[in-house]
């Protein structure tokens, strides 16, 4: 599945049964970044198909 990453502007290719699966592998800490399946927000639970269209998006808080 394509997944593109805000951070550093990129697309890869991954295959990963879960959003969790693929945070661990990108070494990307899940407190850090929201993650969009098909536009929509899912948690790291999320099992992910191969047809699906994953992003992730870092959180930026200021003040």
């Amino acid at each position: 599945m394509k997944v593109y990453i805000d951070r550093g502007n990129r697309n890869i290719e991954i295959t990963k049964e879960s959003v969790q699966d693929i945070l661990f592998e990108l070494k990307i800490n899940p407190t850090t970044v929201l993650v969009s399946v098909n536009n929509k927000l899912v948690d790291i639970n999320y099992k992910v198909k191969q047809e699906d269209k994953v992003e992730i998006l870092s959180v930026i808080s200021g003040g």
